[in-house]
Protein backbone atom coordinates (compact mmCIF):
# COMPACT_ATOMS: atom_id res chain seq x y z
CA UNK A 1 0.00 0.00 0.00
CA UNK A 2 3.18 2.74 0.62
CA UNK A 3 3.71 2.21 -3.10
CA UNK A 4 -0.29 3.33 -3.61
CA UNK A 5 0.54 6.21 -1.34
CA UNK A 6 4.17 7.40 -2.98
CA UNK A 7 2.80 7.41 -6.26
CA UNK A 8 -0.28 9.69 -5.44
CA UNK A 9 2.20 12.22 -3.89
CA UNK A 10 4.87 11.91 -6.26
CA UNK A 11 2.09 12.54 -9.13
CA UNK A 12 0.52 15.72 -6.85
CA UNK A 13 3.70 16.97 -6.81
CA UNK A 14 4.68 16.81 -10.38
CA UNK A 15 1.35 17.89 -11.69
CA UNK A 16 0.72 21.17 -9.41
CA UNK A 17 4.18 22.09 -8.77
CA UNK A 18 4.12 21.89 -4.97
CA UNK A 19 6.35 21.17 -2.35
CA UNK A 20 6.62 20.64 1.48
CA UNK A 21 6.51 24.34 1.93
CA UNK A 22 2.87 24.28 0.29
CA UNK A 23 1.48 21.46 2.57
CA UNK A 24 -1.26 22.68 5.86
CA UNK A 25 -2.12 19.00 5.77
CA UNK A 26 -2.33 15.79 4.12
CA UNK A 27 -5.03 13.01 4.48
CA UNK A 28 -4.53 9.39 3.14
CA UNK A 29 -7.59 7.27 2.27
CA UNK A 30 -6.74 3.15 2.64
CA UNK A 31 -9.36 0.25 2.75
CA UNK A 32 -10.16 -1.56 5.73
CA UNK A 33 -7.31 -3.44 6.95
CA UNK A 34 -4.36 -2.07 4.42
CA UNK A 35 -3.06 -0.08 7.70
CA UNK A 36 -1.88 -3.14 9.58
CA UNK A 37 1.28 -3.07 7.76
CA UNK A 38 1.87 0.92 8.61
CA UNK A 39 2.80 0.30 12.05
CA UNK A 40 5.06 3.48 12.21
CA UNK A 41 3.35 7.08 12.12
CA UNK A 42 6.19 8.78 13.46
CA UNK A 43 9.53 7.40 11.96
CA UNK A 44 12.79 8.20 13.39
CA UNK A 45 14.72 5.23 11.36
CA UNK A 46 14.83 4.70 7.81
CA UNK A 47 13.57 1.13 8.57
CA UNK A 48 10.89 2.17 10.59
CA UNK A 49 9.92 4.79 7.97
CA UNK A 50 9.19 1.66 4.91
CA UNK A 51 6.57 0.65 7.53
CA UNK A 52 4.87 4.66 7.56
CA UNK A 53 2.95 6.07 5.27
CA UNK A 54 3.16 9.86 6.85
CA UNK A 55 6.68 9.53 5.83
CA UNK A 56 6.18 8.54 2.25
CA UNK A 57 3.99 11.83 1.88
CA UNK A 58 6.28 14.03 3.78
CA UNK A 59 9.59 12.53 1.77
CA UNK A 60 8.03 12.62 -1.63
CA UNK A 61 6.98 16.24 -1.44
CA UNK A 62 10.29 17.32 0.71
CA UNK A 63 12.33 15.52 -2.23
CA UNK A 64 10.51 15.12 -5.37
CA UNK A 65 11.55 11.01 -5.24
CA UNK A 66 11.14 8.31 -2.82
CA UNK A 67 14.01 5.82 -3.16
CA UNK A 68 16.72 3.61 -1.40
CA UNK A 69 18.31 6.44 -0.69
CA UNK A 70 14.89 7.98 1.20
CA UNK A 71 15.31 5.13 3.85
CA UNK A 72 18.41 6.21 5.38
CA UNK A 73 18.49 6.86 8.78
CA UNK A 74 20.10 10.83 8.13
CA UNK A 75 17.10 11.14 5.19
CA UNK A 76 14.47 10.33 7.85
CA UNK A 77 15.95 12.32 11.16
CA UNK A 78 15.82 15.82 9.04
CA UNK A 79 13.87 17.99 11.03
CA UNK A 80 12.07 19.15 8.44
CA UNK A 81 10.81 15.32 7.66
CA UNK A 82 10.00 15.35 11.63
CA UNK A 83 8.23 18.11 12.33
CA UNK A 84 5.72 17.59 9.46
CA UNK A 85 5.20 14.10 10.64
CA UNK A 86 1.97 14.73 12.68
CA UNK A 87 0.39 16.74 9.68
CA UNK A 88 -0.44 14.13 8.05
CA UNK A 89 -3.70 11.66 8.60
CA UNK A 90 -4.15 7.84 7.68
CA UNK A 91 -7.88 6.60 7.96
CA UNK A 92 -9.16 3.10 7.03
CA UNK A 93 -12.68 3.25 4.62
CA UNK A 94 -15.69 1.74 7.13
CA UNK A 95 -15.80 -0.83 4.54
CA UNK A 96 -15.72 -4.57 5.52
CA UNK A 97 -12.28 -5.31 6.44
CA UNK A 98 -9.77 -6.61 3.04
CA UNK A 99 -7.55 -9.20 3.28
CA UNK A 100 -4.86 -10.70 0.85
CA UNK A 101 -5.78 -9.74 -2.89
CA UNK A 102 -8.71 -7.19 -1.77
CA UNK A 103 -6.87 -5.14 -0.37
CA UNK A 104 -3.59 -4.93 -2.48
CA UNK A 105 -6.66 -3.75 -5.14
CA UNK A 106 -7.93 -1.09 -3.08
CA UNK A 107 -7.85 2.52 -4.28
CA UNK A 108 -5.58 4.83 -1.90
CA UNK A 109 -6.39 8.48 -2.02
CA UNK A 110 -4.52 11.06 -0.89
CA UNK A 111 -5.53 14.61 -0.52
CA UNK A 112 -3.41 17.28 0.45
CA UNK A 113 -4.53 20.43 1.76
CA UNK A 114 -2.74 23.34 0.59
CA UNK A 115 -1.62 26.08 2.83
CA UNK A 116 -2.52 28.85 0.83
CA UNK A 117 -5.93 27.21 0.54
CA UNK A 118 -7.45 24.99 -1.91
CA UNK A 119 -6.95 20.69 -2.17
CA UNK A 120 -5.40 18.15 -4.39
CA UNK A 121 -6.53 14.79 -4.72
CA UNK A 122 -5.06 11.39 -6.03
CA UNK A 123 -5.91 8.42 -5.93
CA UNK A 124 -4.17 5.20 -7.15
CA UNK A 125 -5.89 2.08 -7.47
CA UNK A 126 -3.10 0.05 -9.71
CA UNK A 127 0.37 -0.57 -7.74
CA UNK A 128 3.35 1.04 -9.55
CA UNK A 129 5.34 -2.05 -10.81
CA UNK A 130 2.36 -4.39 -11.39
CA UNK A 131 0.98 -5.91 -14.33
CA UNK A 132 -1.60 -3.14 -13.98
CA UNK A 133 0.82 -0.53 -13.80
CA UNK A 134 3.75 -2.26 -15.50
CA UNK A 135 7.13 0.01 -15.22
CA UNK A 136 8.67 1.78 -17.84
CA UNK A 137 12.24 0.78 -19.42
CA UNK A 138 13.36 3.88 -18.20
CA UNK A 139 11.81 3.32 -14.14
CA UNK A 140 13.33 0.06 -14.81
CA UNK A 141 16.48 1.49 -15.44
CA UNK A 142 16.45 4.33 -12.95
CA UNK A 143 15.46 1.43 -10.31
CA UNK A 144 18.79 -0.75 -11.12
CA UNK A 145 20.68 2.47 -11.20
CA UNK A 146 19.21 2.86 -7.57
CA UNK A 147 19.59 -0.46 -6.51
CA UNK A 148 23.23 -1.00 -7.36
CA UNK A 149 24.50 2.53 -6.38
CA UNK A 150 23.19 1.78 -2.92
CA UNK A 151 25.66 -0.91 -3.16
CA UNK A 152 28.63 1.03 -4.31
CA UNK A 153 27.65 4.91 -4.60
CA UNK A 154 30.57 5.59 -7.00
CA UNK A 155 29.33 3.08 -9.83
CA UNK A 156 30.40 4.81 -13.44
CA UNK A 157 26.92 5.27 -15.24
CA UNK A 158 28.47 3.40 -18.38
CA UNK A 159 28.87 0.02 -16.22
CA UNK A 160 25.38 0.67 -14.87
CA UNK A 161 23.84 0.62 -18.11
CA UNK A 162 26.03 -2.10 -19.53
CA UNK A 163 24.70 -4.03 -16.91
CA UNK A 164 21.53 -3.49 -17.42
CA UNK A 165 21.30 -4.10 -21.06
CA UNK A 166 23.72 -7.46 -20.96
CA UNK A 167 21.14 -8.90 -17.92
CA UNK A 168 17.88 -7.82 -19.88
CA UNK A 169 19.00 -10.04 -22.81
CA UNK A 170 20.01 -12.98 -20.43
CA UNK A 171 17.12 -15.35 -21.00
CA UNK A 172 18.93 -15.93 -24.62
CA UNK A 173 22.66 -16.68 -22.97
CA UNK A 174 23.71 -20.07 -22.70
CA UNK A 175 25.15 -19.44 -19.36
CA UNK A 176 24.75 -16.40 -16.82
CA UNK A 177 28.21 -16.51 -15.41
CA UNK A 178 29.97 -13.85 -17.22
CA UNK A 179 27.29 -11.51 -16.39
CA UNK A 180 27.43 -12.53 -12.80
CA UNK A 181 31.11 -12.07 -12.51
CA UNK A 182 30.94 -8.69 -14.31
CA UNK A 183 27.86 -7.70 -11.85
CA UNK A 184 29.83 -9.17 -9.03
CA UNK A 185 32.87 -7.50 -9.81
CA UNK A 186 31.37 -3.95 -10.14
CA UNK A 187 29.80 -4.44 -7.15
CA UNK A 188 33.34 -5.76 -5.72
CA UNK A 189 34.75 -2.45 -6.94
CA UNK A 190 37.31 -4.48 -9.24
Amino acid sequence: MLHKIIEATLSLRKEAGITLGDLGSALVRMPNGATKPLIHPRPTSGLSALFSAPYAVVAGLADGRIDLMSFTDAAVQRPEIQSRLPDVTVVEDASAPKQGAEVGAAPVTVTLSLAAGGELSRTVVASPGSRQDPLTEAQLRAKWADCLRRSRPGLAAATLEGLFDEGRSIAEAASIDGWLGRLTGALAGK
